[in-house]
C-alpha cells in the first residue's frame, strides 16, 4: 500500500497441492512472508511395486479414483478447513511448523529467488569476490546476470532498479554518483568479472 494501511476483507486463500517444486511467476517479500509448505513424505506406489500397504512406513497403494473421490468430498473438506480456522480464531495461536517444513519452504523459496542463486553460484566460483572494500558497476553486474538467466532458461532483468533492488535485499548498497570505467552507479561491499555465462 505504499506506506498506507486499510482494512481488506478476506475472499480467497489459495491451496496448492503438488508432486513437484513449486516455480512462482516472481518472488518478492511480501509473497515470501505469506508462503506457507506443508511436506507430506507418503508414497503412493503400483501395486505391483510393494507386497502390501506399510502405513508405519508411509507406503501405500495408489488411488486411480482419488480425484473423483476429493470431488465428492469437497464439503467436507471445506468444513475441516473451516473447523480449525475457528479453533485458530478462538486461541488466536498456530500449532509449531515442524524443522522440516521450514527447511523445505526455504529451499523452495530460494529456488525461486533466481538471482540469488546466480549471486550464490558466483561467489562459489569466484566470479564474485566478497569485500566490503570493492565496488563493482551496475552495468558489469546487469551483463552478468542476463548472460547467466540467458543459459539457464530464466528472466532477464531489463531495468536497472529491479537490480538494484535485488542487489539491496542480498544486503549490499548501491551509490548511484559513482562511477567505473565512465559508467554511473556502483554497487559496494563486493567485486564481479564480467564472463559471458553462454559459453
Amino acid at each position: 500500500m505504499f506506506g498506507t494501511t486499510t482494512c481488506k476483507k478476506i475472499t480467497a486463500k489459495p491451496f496448492i497441492v503438488s508432486n513437484y517444486t513449486l516455480k512462482f511467476d516472481k518472488e518478492d517479500e511480501g509473497m515470501a512472508r505469506r508462503y506457507k509448505q506443508q511436506s507430506f513424505y507418503s508414497r503412493f506406489n503400483e501395486p505391483y511395486e510393494i507386497d502390501k500397504e506399510d502405513p508405519e512406513n508411509l507406503q501405500f497403494y495408489k488411488d486411480k479414483n482419488f480425484l473423483n473421490k476429493l470431488v465428492d468430498k469437497k464439503y467436507e473438506l471445506i468444513d475441516i478447513i473451516i473447523e480449525y480456522a475457528y479453533n485458530y480464531i478462538q486461541i488466536e495461536a498456530l500449532p509449531p511448523i515442524p524443522k522440516e517444513f521450514e527447511t523445505e519452504q526455504n529451499d523452495v523459496l530460494g529456488m525461486n529467488n533466481e538471482f540469488k542463486e546466480f549471486f550464490d553460484y558466483s561467489v562459489q566460483k569466484q566470479n564474485i569476490i566478497i569485500d566490503k572494500s570493492e565496488t563493482t558497476s551496475i552495468s558489469v553486474l546487469l551483463n552478468q546476470y542476463n548472460s547467466y538467466s540467458t543459459k539457464n532458461g530464466g528472466e532477464n532483468i531489463i531495468q536497472r532498479r529491479v537490480l538494484i533492488d535485488k542487489v539491496k535485499q542480498l544486503g549490499f548498497q548501491y551509490d548511484r554518483s559513482k562511477m567505473i570505467d565512465g559508467i554511473r552507479g556502483v554497487f559496494i561491499g563486493f567485486r564481479t568479472y564480467e564472463i559471458d555465462y553462454n559459453l
